[in-house]
């Protein structure tokens, strides 16, 4: 397929909608990550959303109560995530140590290590409630908590890239270049246990799918995934150890990706190590989900395109 000489009705007639709406800088991102993977240029790009960023505020992860004590901080959210019934998420002291370390130190890993966030579109409602006084906050109030976090909790001495690349890719339609470029490649699929209830497959069925003969599929607890990234590092680094091929492991597993690619990075040789996250969804069979949000709007634009053409 020319991706050059591609007709994209789609975008363009709803450019103007904030649900499709690319800047010139996305472009560019997609650009240069997509330029790397095709010239061999080995890298690893995690990402941190709003999910994130939501929970640093409503459990006060400030700078005025902690400084820039990470293992303090760690042990703070690490209590408050147990004590807090709308987060069923079980995640490690470590864990959250590592992934608040990545984000503050990142430039410690090195130029090939690219670190993405893109808190805004949220705060949700127990952050608008306890910070903001009920209903949805103004953007200004909004922009001010994302900027002291950014502020905060991000190196200052490395470029911070969207948290969106990858999504961004599949609006642009240009997520069969990813596709392409990775098929001859190991591949190594980390995913939360996926429902299969909403798919016409199992996500661990990705692999043919999409043609990919050197495939594997590491499935970690929808809820457990960060308690458990020290045995999936160690399980990925068991499966690539051996391969002289290119390879390309693929994370989604929330803000535990963070910390598996930090673990794994610079020791699988020749290695992509990507969290793509939700923009997995672009494939058609990962197409039927029970919730509305902006994300999945996205997708119902894209989807017709990615039927036809993958």
């Amino acid at each position: 397929m020319n991706f050059n000489n591609r007709n994209i009705p789609i975008i363009k007639g709803h450019l103007k909608s904030p649900h499709l709406f690319i800047r010139e800088r996305d472009v560019n991102e997609v650009e240069f990550f997509l330029n790397k993977i095709k010239n061999k240029e080995y890298y690893t790009y995690v990402k941190l959303n709003h999910g994130w960023w939501d929970r640093l505020s409503q459990y006060e992860m400030t700078k005025e109560k902690f400084g820039n004590n990470l293992r303090k901080m760690s042990k703070h959210m690490a209590k408050q995530v147990i004590k807090d019934d709308r987060c069923p998420y079980l995640c490690s002291e470590q864990m959250i140590f590592r992934v608040l370390w990545t984000y503050k130190y990142a430039e410690k890993l090195g130029k090939s290590f690219y670190i993405g966030a893109s808190p805004y579109g949220c705060v949700d409602t127990e952050v608008s409630r306890m910070k903001l006084g009920r209903g949805k906050p103004p953007r200004s109030a909004r922009l001010r908590i994302y900027k002291s976090q950014i502020d905060h909790f991000v190196s200052k001495d490395i470029t911070l890239y969207s948290g969106y690349v990858w999504k961004n890719a599949a609006i642009m339609l240009r997520y069969l270049e990813l596709i392409d470029s990775i098929k001859d490649m190991q591949v190594v699929l980390v995913t939360k246990q996926f429902d299969k209830a909403k798919s016409d497959k199992d996500i661990g069925s990705l692999g043919d799918v999409l043609g990919i003969d050197d495939f594997k599929h590491i499935e970690v607890g929808e809820y457990s995934a960060g308690a458990e990234t020290v045995s999936t590092s160690n399980q990925i680094l068991e499966i690539t150890k051996n391969s002289a091929k290119d390879k390309c492991i693929i994370l989604r597993a929330g803000a535990a990706a963070v910390d598996i690619a930090g673990r794994i990075h610079g020791k699988v040789e020749d290695a992509f190590i990507l969290d793509l996250g939700k923009s997995l969804d672009c494939i058609p069979f990962l197409d039927k989900h029970d919730k509305n949000g902006p994300w999945i709007r996205r997708m119902n634009y894209m989807r017709p395109w990615y039927r036809e053409n993958l």
